[in-house]
This record gives structure tokens, sequence and C-alpha cells, in this order.
């Protein structure tokens, strides 16, 4: 089969196949997996879903500590902390818990229960 160019300025489906190659890994390997719209995450992380990718950068570095100079390592940290408080819920923030509420209810099937993330004082 042929490839695609290498002088294309738009590669679109190379990045479709890859990101398909994630995700049936992922499924083959039983991993829960769950999709964090730019918005979503730019939300987590900045408490604003329609921020821009230098308050991401900023967001990320004063709420984790980290020194991050590049928009996209800064979603994928971004992603990692989402990823985080999936496997072990600590955050008290509010938008925070917001994404995380809509990221478990977006996958929740045939009425299984779905685990609310809520603030300490709530409980």
């Amino acid at each position: 089969m042929e490839g695609y160019s290498i002088n294309s300025t738009n590669r679109k489906f190379l990045l479709g196949e890859i990101g398909s190659v994630v995700k049936i890994t992922l499924l083959d390997a039983g991993a829960r997996r769950y999709e964090a719209a730019p918005t979503q995450l730019k939300k987590f992380v900045t408490g604003k879903g329609s921020a821009s990718k230098d308050d991401v950068i900023r967001s990320v570095n004063a709420l984790w500590g980290v020194g991050v100079t590049d928009d996209n390592l800064a979603d994928a940290y971004g992603l990692a902390r989402i990823g985080v408080e999936l496997l072990s819920p600590s955050t008290q923030i509010r938008s925070q818990l917001d994404v995380l509420n809509a990221l478990t209810g977006a996958i929740k099937r045939k009425k299984k229960k779905v685990t609310k993330f809520k603030r300490t004082e709530d409980l």
C-alpha cells in the first residue's frame, strides 16, 4: 500500500492512525480510557475552559511547580494530572472536580454507579 506523501502540509490521516493504534492498544490491555476535550483540559488546569495556551503553561507551572515552556508539554502534564486524580482523587478545586465528574459520567454504562468526586468538606 502507498504511504502518505512526506511533503504533505496536512498529516491528519497519519495522526488519526496513531491515535487509533493507541486507543486500540489501551482497549486490548483492558485499561479504562477517558478522553478530555481541550476545553476540559484547560478548565482543569486554569479554571477556565477558554484559557489561552500561555495561561495553561503559567497555571501548570504555578499549580504543580513544573518548569514547562512548551504548550504541548503543559497539555501533556495537565492530562497526566487528570489521570492521577482519576486514580487517587485528592483535589478540592471546584473546576477540577467538575471536569473529573464530566469525564467519569461520560463513560457511564447501563446504570452502573459512577463515583462522584467531592470536596473533603462535603463528606
